[in-house]
């Protein structure tokens, strides 16, 4: 789907939403609360319950532009990249959440960019395409660490 996707709005009983608003509203019926309680307390100095707040919701959101998107490529920032391995490890709950949003998992490549020059400038692409719909969703940058991961790998 293109960026202008982003403007075609669904008409229910509660009135206009755009397809970004839905995919949220499926979202946030996921549970994620083991897995924002094994981050907090597998480092409490470094993950409070306000940064795991924090994080939880920014994930979300990370999952409802690939509801919104499928098939697309996006490359996270890095504190989503940890958020999203917590919820990798977590197989059983990961593997019914992408069944339950996308019919499928949602694979995460640790070699994505790592492979050549090209897809090291496909994997800058993909991060910059992540930002760039989440100003136009989201109405504000993708704040924390706005690099993608350390090595470039995540998609």
């Amino acid at each position: 789907m293109s960026q202008s996707h982003a403007n075609l709005t669904t008409t229910t009983l509660a009135g206009t939403m755009r397809p970004i608003d839905i995919a949220m509203a499926r979202i946030a019926e996921l549970d994620l609360a083991p897995v924002s309680e094994k981050l907090r307390t597998s480092d409490p100095e470094r993950w409070s319950t306000e940064s795991v707040r924090d994080v939880e919701e920014k994930y979300r959101r990370f999952l409802a532009i690939h509801l919104v998107h499928p098939g697309e490529t996006f490359v996270p920032n890095k504190i989503l990249d940890e958020y999203w391995h917590q919820h990798i490890l977590d197989t059983h709950r990961y593997a019914q959440h992408c069944d339950e949003l996308f019919g499928s998992m949602l694979h995460h490549d640790p070699y994505f960019g790592l492979r050549d020059a090209a897809e090291l400038k496909a994997n800058g692409a993909a991060f910059q395409h992540l930002k760039s719909l989440w100003e136009i969703y989201f109405g504000e940058h993708l704040l924390g660490e706005s690099n993608p991961c350390s090595s470039s790998d995540c998609r």
